[in-house]
């Protein structure tokens, strides 16, 4: 379990089912390199390459047929990478939906009454963001906000999955975390959540499937911390060591982020 979302349980795909899903690696260049990333793909058979978001790394496109373990070790033997790793998945991990207060023991797992009565439901200067498939925390296109989430108070968050500034929810899975996080409270609907008064920063790295990659989430987190989350959720799991996920966790501890993930 973890601090925020006790009740669930993660059940982790396979490392090699995982590791082939993506047929993609992440490369990052030792700073100070004079070598250009276009000249080594080049060099390697590699035609094109996008880069992170975030600006911290670049996702190349493994060509038909190559090998990817092959591919990785041409780039370190370069001696210009700081590392090259596969693009791993990274998949949203489920938990039930407890219908009504008395049945949430996790509330008073964490002694939630007791801290209610120091601050009820924390502040709203103290922003969470859901690293998620979304949330349904507004009414726009094709998507309602949910009826739970119209007290919660959110701030501006970034759909990674399609690239725009509507982090909706095509799965409902990030609605759930969120509701378990700061779901409107005191309302006489549904459940109670442990943090209602906080704000919530939704961003979408999961797609409609509740599946996404590494570099997706390294870039959701990097974004998370720099326009002023407090704390990160991870409700979501995969095979496989990740520098490029290890980084930006590093960078969220080292500006004062709490990172809470499943475990």
């Amino acid at each position: 379990g973890e601090m925020v979302e006790s009740v669930e349980s993660v059940t982790a795909p396979s490392p090699a089912a995982g590791a082939a899903a993506v047929q993609e690696i992440i490369v990052k260049l030792k700073s100070g390199t004079r070598t250009s990333s276009e000249n080594l793909h080049r060099s390697l058979g590699v035609s094109k390459a996008a880069t992170s978001r975030s600006g911290r790394f670049e996702v190349v496109r493994i060509p038909d047929g190559a090998d990817a373990a092959g591919l990785i070790a041409d780039y370190l033997a370069s001696g210009v990478v700081e590392y090259a790793e596969p693009n791993y998945v990274r998949l949203a991990a489920w938990a039930p939906d407890d219908a009504l207060y008395p049945l949430q023991w996790h509330l008073d797992a964490v002694d939630a009454k007791g801290a209610w009565d120091v601050q009820p439901g924390g502040t709203s200067d103290v922003v969470v963001a859901i690293l998620d498939t979304g949330v349904a925390y507004e009414t726009y296109d094709v998507f309602t906000q949910a009826p739970d989430l119209a007290g919660t108070q959110f701030v501006a968050g970034w759909d990674f999955i399609n690239g725009d500034a509507h982090p909706n929810d095509d799965n409902g899975h990030g609605t759930h975390v969120c509701g378990t996080v700061a779901q409107t409270t005191n309302n006489g609907i549904g459940v109670a959540g442990l943090a209602f008064g906080v704000s919530v920063m939704p961003v979408k790295v999961l797609d409609a499937s509740g599946s996404g990659t590494v570099a997706t989430l390294a870039d959701g987190i990097y974004y998370a911390v720099d326009h002023g989350a407090h704390v990160i959720n991870l409700s979501l799991s995969g095979p496989g060591v990740s520098q490029t996920e290890a980084d930006a966790i590093a960078y969220a501890y080292d500006h004062g982020v709490v990172v809470v993930c499943a475990a």
